[in-house]
């Protein structure tokens, strides 16, 4: 289960959207998305914090791109 967390938040960080808008629509820092997508730091460090923002923001990104609710 984690690891199919991982690459979620893996694909969200080397998706087309930018740091700047994710940081903004998900709550986590620039600084932060910026460590991870330039190797920085490791996704598999991220805190549950951090991680449970950017899989809300996934969610939030699939319910907007498939019309969902």
């Amino acid at each position: 289960m984690i690891d199919k967390l991982i690459k979620k938040i893996e694909e969200l960080l080397n998706s087309e959207i930018s740091s700047y808008k994710m940081a903004k629509d998900s709550g986590v820092p620039y600084s932060l998305i910026s460590d991870y997508r330039n190797g920085k730091r490791k996704i598999e460090n991220i805190t549950l914090q951090v991680a449970n923002k950017l899989i809300k923001y996934t969610e939030e990104l699939k319910m907007r791109n498939y019309g969902c609710c």
